[in-house]
């Protein structure tokens, strides 16, 4: 099922607002400061080839990650229920999840660095939709 432009719209406005955040070092941390402002950030901009991907991964209703050789991008999972598992609610919620790794637990380089040891300390999902898309 493809999603729609409002969507896309909406995934792509909450990525680049937190990462322009996280850019000039407006994001609290698990410290309780602010991280560094951050290099390299860009705004990013909505691929309808990857979300196909994406949803033929999904299908097969396998809650793991895809074969890295099979993708050009980084890959975060997310298991929602309940009453409304819409997209519309579910996809912000995700989003949100996945940064808020970086205040609940942190990034342990005081330069923003993705090191090994730092991708290993739990934050994997908030240095995907930090990154970008890296594998």
């Amino acid at each position: 099922m493809a999603l729609s432009p409002a969507i896309r719209s909406a995934i792509v406005t909450q990525h680049n607002q937190l990462r322009s955040s996280l850019a000039k070092g407006l994001e609290p941390t698990v410290r309780g400061e602010n991280a560094p402002s951050g290099k390299n950030i860009y705004k990013l901009s909505y691929d309808c080839k990857l979300e196909a991907q994406a949803q033929k991964w999904s299908n097969e209703c396998t809650f793991q990650h895809s074969n890295i050789a099979l993708r050009n991008a980084s890959e975060n999972l997310f298991w929602a229920w309940g009453n409304d598992i819409s997209a519309v609610t579910t996809i912000p919620k995700a989003i949100s999840w996945w940064w808020n790794e970086l205040s609940l637990i942190g990034i342990s380089d005081p330069q923003n660095r993705l090191t090994f040891d730092v991708f290993r300390s739990g934050v994997g999902h908030f240095t995907a939709v930090w990154m970008l898309p890296f594998f």
